[in-house]
């Protein structure tokens, strides 16, 4: 317990050595120019720090998103992120439907800038700023906090997560693909030594025109969400969500 405290107060007195607030470090910045940007790709490194900036709405990753960011905390949150070599145009953006409050183990996404351009309003200091976002990866918060002077600024350190399963309908998709025959023959193989044979590709026992038996092979004329058109009607291929296959490819002789 004694080293877990001295570890979390060495890592506090290093988030405050890095900290870099506005007011206490004299921080300022050029503008920087509008321009268009790669994503940085690589994997940023233990312990990066990058800005959050909190937004109600989930994200899809692989996309991008137009914001107009005018909030002085978050006019400072575009100029460390383009500025900042080791930021690299990054930010954590991180739904919060609560109180705008990150915390340790908030799930966000880490966002890279991909536009940018500035906005004087005449007022000095930072300029508004028009941005463009692309969502790379999913990360989660390790420790968050507010920095004093900025006008509500967040911070935090963040470890990128790996990323989630394909969604059920792709994985169907890729099912289908994989048990595609290349003739277009298949052999029935069921749990039940049956294969009902319906007059349209939909499941009712009022359509049921006549059955295939274990062992018998048909030729496919056309195909529709997991059931196949042979010479005597429709037999469905694979149930959904059901990974046993009633009617598969050859085996090769």
């Amino acid at each position: 317990r004694q080293q877990q405290k001295n570890r979390m107060d060495h890592l506090a007195a290093d988030l405050a050595r890095r900290a870099q607030l506005p007011e206490q470090s004299g921080e300022r910045f050029q503008i920087h120019k509008a321009g268009t940007f790669e994503p940085d790709l690589g994997s940023p490194p233990e312990g990066s720090v990058r800005s959050v900036f909190f937004y109600n709405a989930d994200i899809e990753l692989g996309t991008d998103a137009g914001l107009h960011l005018f909030e002085p905390r978050y006019r400072l949150m575009v100029q460390r992120a383009m500025w900042m070599a080791e930021r690299r145009r990054q930010i954590i953006f991180l739904p919060n439907f609560q109180r705008y409050i990150g915390s340790h183990g908030d799930v966000g996404a880490l966002a890279h800038i991909t536009s940018y351009r500035p906005i004087r309003d005449g007022r000095g200091g930072m300029p508004r700023a028009e941005v463009t976002l692309r969502f790379t990866d999913r990360v989660m918060v390790l420790f968050h906090w507010e920095e004093p002077h900025t006008e509500g600024l967040h911070e935090c350190t963040f470890s990128v997560l790996p990323p989630l399963p394909p969604p059920s309908s792709l994985l169907e998709r890729l099912l289908d693909c994989l048990q595609k025959s290349s003739d277009r023959r298949y052999t029935v193989s069921t749990k039940e030594g049956f294969l009902n044979i319906h007059a349209e590709p939909v499941s009712s026992a009022d359509g049921v025109v006549g059955t295939l038996i274990d062992g018998d092979v048909v030729t496919e004329l056309e195909s529709h969400a997991g059931w196949i058109r042979h010479d005597r009607g429709w037999s469905v291929a694979r149930l959904r969500n059901d990974r046993f296959l009633w009617l598969g490819a050859p085996a090769p002789l």
